[in-house]
């Protein structure tokens, strides 16, 4: 009797070193994640800020160019905004992909 309490104790023990462990990844991977998407953000701002400064340059001498992707980029934009992701009234959970 004595050896099966101590078998359930130990299977116990090791359902809860178990679980702590998944909880320990979950949590690490989540940061990992965020971290992913705070660097992709960093890049998208750099990015937009850099096309903008080469439109702004390019543009008094070649307005065609200018023109084709200042549309472009007001294009995606627009749509961007459109999509329920970025809506502010948009809740964790609740987003639609």
């Amino acid at each position: 009797m004595e050896n099966g309490a101590s078998d359930r104790r130990s299977q116990s023990s090791s359902a809860k070193g178990y679980e702590r462990m998944k909880t320990n990844f979950i949590n690490t991977s989540l940061k990992v994640r965020a971290n992913h998407i705070a660097f992709l953000y960093e890049n998208l701002d750099k990015t937009i800020k850099e096309v903008k400064h080469e439109l702004l340059q390019i543009s008094p001498n070649d307005k065609e160019t200018y023109i084709i992707y200042k549309n472009k980029i007001y294009d995606l934009l627009n749509v961007w905004l459109k999509d329920e992701t970025w809506s502010r009234q948009a809740r964790p959970g609740e987003d639609t992909l």
